[in-house]
Parts: C-alpha cells; sequence; structure tokens
C-alpha cells in the first residue's frame, strides 16, 4: 500500500493551478468563438445596434471574472487532491469532499516533475492526481516508481 495524504503546496500546487488557468483559458476562446455567431445575427436582426459588440465585450469579460473565481484560494482548496491511496491496484483520491477511484491497469503514464508525481489516464484530461513525495506516509518512492514501470 502507497499513501500520499495532505493537500499538495508548493510546485505542485502551482502545477495544479496553472492547468486550472490553461483549461480555463481555453473554455473561454471557445466559447467566445462558438458566440461570434450569436454576436452576428444580434448585430444584423435586432434594431438595437451596439448591442451585439456591447454583449461580444462583456461576455469574454465575464468568463475572465469566472477564471479569478475559480482561481481563487477557497475554490482550489475544495479541489485539491487531500489523499491519494494506491492499493491492490487501485488508486483512490480524497478531495475535500468527493472520492474516486481509478485502476491501476488505467494508467498512461507517471510524470516526475522532481517534487511531484503526475499520475495521467488512458482516454482522460484529468490532472488531480499528482502525488507530492514530501506527503507520501505509507510505503516508499521506490515502491510507487515501480509500480508504474512498463
Amino acid at each position: 500500500m502507497i499513501e500520499f495524504s495532505g493537500y499538495i503546496t508548493g510546485n505542485a500546487q502551482k502545477y495544479y493551478k496553472k492547468k486550472i488557468i490553461k483549461l480555463s483559458l481555453f473554455v473561454i476562446i471557445t466559447a467566445t468563438v462558438l458566440y461570434i455567431p450569436v454576436i452576428i445575427f444580434v448585430e444584423t436582426a435586432l434594431p438595437l445596434k451596439g448591442l451585439g459588440i456591447t454583449i461580444g465585450i462583456a461576455a469574454p469579460l465575464i468568463f475572465c471574472l469566472g477564471i479569478v473565481l475559480i482561481t481563487s484560494k477557497r475554490f482550489i482548496k475544495d479541489i485539491l487532491p487531500k489523499r491519494i491511496l494506491i492499493s491492490n491496484s487501485v488508486i483512490q483520491i480524497e478531495l475535500k469532499e468527493e472520492s474516486e477511484s481509478r485502476m491501476t491497469d488505467e494508467v498512461s503514464a507517471v510524470y516526475d516533475y522532481g517534487d511531484f508525481y503526475e499520475i495521467c489516464f488512458k482516454k482522460s484530461k484529468d490532472f488531480k492526481y499528482l502525488c507530492q513525495k514530501d506527503k507520501l506516509t505509507q510505503g516508499t518512492l521506490q515502491e510507487f516508481e515501480a509500480l508504474f514501470e512498463a
């Protein structure tokens, strides 16, 4: 059994926050691009000229406000990995108010970033499986690395 216990901090937390910001920016850009036809329709079909442009400017600003709220310390604390337990070919992660389990055979890669590991899964862009090395409470790093060697 291998256990990483405690909220991630330092470089792992910075990495996690960058991933959330990149994902949020992708959503904003995609939503803005998809929203362009609506803006054009509003500008051409409605008698209120300038409304479409106003909406076009306001929408990305509202989305950016969403990023600020998502990356706030309070929200980040709710979605940070609290505990990761690897036992009997099952990887279990606990967040503040929820937990999730995955099988070890679903792992496509494990990346070593010096202070922490990132576990990546097949057919998933999930990035919350971050194992900070100094949070290891049971098992050894050698056992962890041996578990995922191909």
